[in-house]
């Protein structure tokens, strides 16, 4: 079931500011409040829920010779993206 938004953001810093100012729901990754969440100006509401799966995409020009610092991120990303996104 889908219910109109009476305020929709682009920018999920936006999102956060209007959320602790009692804005709403925010539906997102974890990262981007993390220290709401410690400081308390924003509580998990359905902790045991989650929300899909989402695929993410590294676009790059593959080269014969791939510079250091792209497969350095390819493989930071590979490694920690679960973490650095985990959605709450």
């Amino acid at each position: 079931m889908t219910l109109p938004a009476k305020l929709t953001l682009g920018d999920i810093h936006a999102a956060v500011k209007a959320t602790v100012a009692d804005g709403g729901i925010l539906y997102g990754p974890a990262l981007f409040v993390k220290p709401q969440l410690e400081q308390g100006e924003l509580v998990r509401v359905l902790p045991d829920w989650a929300g899909e799966h989402r695929r993410i995409s590294i676009l790059y020009h593959q080269r014969r010779q791939q510079p250091l610092k792209v497969k350095l991120f390819i493989e930071f990303i590979q490694q920690r993206c679960i973490s650095i996104f985990d959605l709450f």
